[in-house]
């Protein structure tokens, strides 16, 4: 059986027609020889057929030749003696014909005793009866003629007895020819059989072989088929189909061994990085929603510093009125001291008023300045988590699309694997979408953020500046009070002062516009990012879903998995 151990089904079976075609040549062959004997002696038999009419030619030439002496003496014609010699060539071209198909020295014989009575005719013909037909001796030719009958009559005895030899060894002849065609049908018969009876043999014991091994090929399929991956590997010893069957199907095998183990692997770390996104969703949707918190508060004190930069506004609006006022009436100073004094008195009042306002501004500024600098770095803090969710989404979507590439190695076996791997690379990108969506969003509220710190940091840098104006106008009508007395020596140094006092004025007003429109705009940026806030709020509740989605479908994924038996 080594001749069919490494062979291929088809070159095993190939292998049985060729003996089978071998034998039938083997046998074709010995028949062919036989057949070609038998065709040798028929010919044979034909040449000896043809002799058998040459002996009754020959018995006719003779009788004719007996004739034409019989002729020749009644009618003394010359013709009867061209026509014996005609006959006598002739009957000389059949002996020389057929002595040469004669095979045994009795034939020969027989031969030559016919060409002995045949030359002995020819004699007496020649020599004794015409020289006597001649001379009128009729007695001697009757006596002639009858030696002449008697040697025609031995002579076709002779004929006859070499004919019924013949016949004898062509029947013998014929016997033969039979027998060896029933030996070559014979020989024929046994080598169909033979060969019949040996691919029979030969095809059932490859049949077996083949059914065996490849039963066992089945066996093992079906139990892989029922997820029994934990299957003996098949043992056989060849090259041949099965055999590389049955290695293609341990190699399967083990191939999906490793690939449900990693699958396994896979669903274990998605669950675990499941429960790690959902944690972290949870941060930061808390983190959101203290930052909506802020954002709300930081909303309410923007607009409480609106309202104290308006009345900042009028206050100065009022002041430059006074200024104006005072600078009108600095001429009258001097009749009018007690009224300028009360005035100034009332002055100093409001600029205390003014510069306390101006105080809680610079304590409100500084304060907003504060919080959206904590607001800035809240942001950053979900920036590096959404960073952190950007990574495990990306990890997700990595895993899902191994495990979709393992699936499809898996063939139809791992179609489920395939439809859970894409639904969690689908969900991965789902939610690095959504990331992206909350990155941008993050982005605006960090540079809407950048805005509102600068913004407010230049209004703090005005209203120090007015502050400090505050003061210095605070201590100018303190030395008013202080030198009311000596008002009219000084009117002069008053006016010069109200004007310096209604420039700066001037530019108060111009600071406390911009104060305000900081403020606005400041509460704009704020209102802004509180919606903002919100939109990361909800985009964390759609994040923690798609997390208890992706945890789900990780445990789906793993009971699919459990399923097959390592």
């Amino acid at each position: 059986m080594l001749l069919f151990r490494n062979r291929k089904i088809s070159q095993k079976y190939g292998i049985v027609l060729a003996i089978v075609i071998i034998l039938f040549l083997i046998a074709t062959v010995f028949t062919s020889l036989i057949l070609n004997d038998l065709t040798k002696k028929l010919d044979d038999l034909d040449r000896k057929g043809e002799q058998a009419l040459v002996l009754s030619e020959m018995g006719s030439l003779l009788r004719a030749k007996d004739i034409r002496v019989s002729d020749f003496i009644l009618l003394e014609e010359p013709i009867s003696i061209d026509q014996y010699n005609q006959q006598s060539d002739k009957l000389n071209a059949l002996e020389e014909q057929i002595s040469s198909v004669l095979t045994s020295p009795a034939q020969e014989g027989i031969l030559n005793q016919i060409k002995a009575n045949d030359n002995e005719m020819n004699r007496i013909f020649f020599e004794m009866i015409i020289p006597s037909v001649q001379q009128k001796k009729e007695p001697e030719v009757l006596y002639l003629k009858q030696m002449s009958a008697n040697l025609r009559t031995q002579t076709i005895q002779y004929i006859d007895d070499l004919q019924i030899n013949l016949k004898t060894e062509y029947s013998a002849a014929v016997d033969r020819a039979k027998a060896q065609a029933r030996q070559a049908l014979l020989i024929l018969l046994i080598s169909v059989v033979a060969a019949s009876i040996i691919s029979i043999i030969l095809s059932m014991l490859i049949s077996r072989i083949v059914d065996s091994n490849l039963r066992k090929v089945v066996t093992v399929s079906n139990d892989i088929a029922q997820g029994k991956l934990n299957v003996e590997p098949i043992n056989y010893d060849g090259k041949d189909d099965i055999g590389q069957l049955a290695s293609s199907t341990n190699l399967m095998a083990e191939n999906l061994r490793n690939i449900i183990s990693q699958l396994l692997s896979v669903a274990e770390h998605v669950k675990s990085q499941s429960g790690t996104l959902k944690m972290m969703s949870n941060e930061v949707k808390d983190g959101s929603e203290q930052i909506a918190t802020a954002m709300d508060e930081m909303a309410q004190g923007a607009e409480q510093q609106a309202d104290a930069a308006s009345n900042i506004s009028e206050l100065i609006e009022s002041l430059n009125r006074q200024i104006t006022d005072a600078r009108e009436d600095g001429e009258q100073l001097s009749s009018s001291s007690e009224h300028v004094l009360h005035l100034s008195g009332d002055g100093r009042v409001q600029m205390e008023h003014t510069a306390h306002q101006m105080e809680q501004i610079t304590t409100l500024v500084s304060s907003s300045v504060e919080k959206v600098r904590g607001l800035e770095q809240r942001t950053m803090e979900i920036s590096h988590l959404v960073k952190v969710i950007q990574d495990i989404s990306a990890q997700t979507n990595l895993l899902a699309l191994n495990a979709a590439i393992e699936a499809a190695r898996a063939g139809e076996h791992g179609r489920g694997f395939a439809v859970v791997a894409d639904e969690v690379r689908k969900l991965a990108v789902q939610v690095d979408d959504s990331v992206k969506e909350i990155t941008g969003i993050i982005n605006g509220v960090q540079e809407e953020t950048t805005d509102v710190v600068t913004s407010l940091n230049d209004g703090f840098e005005e209203v120090e500046k007015g502050s400090k104006a505050m003061v210095d106008t605070t201590e100018t009508f303190a030395g008013i009070i202080d030198s009311v007395n000596d008002m009219a020596s000084k009117i002069q140094m008053i006016s010069t002062r109200l004007d310096s006092i209604n420039d700066g004025s001037d530019k108060i007003s111009s600071s406390s516009q911009e104060v305000a429109s900081v403020s606005e705009e400041s509460s704009a940026g704020v209102e802004e990012t509180a919606a903002a806030s919100r939109q990361l709020y909800a985009s964390m509740e759609d994040i923690q879903e798609s997390a208890q989605s992706l945890a789900q479908l990780s445990e789906e994924l793993e009971q699919t998995v459990k399923q097959f038996t390592l």
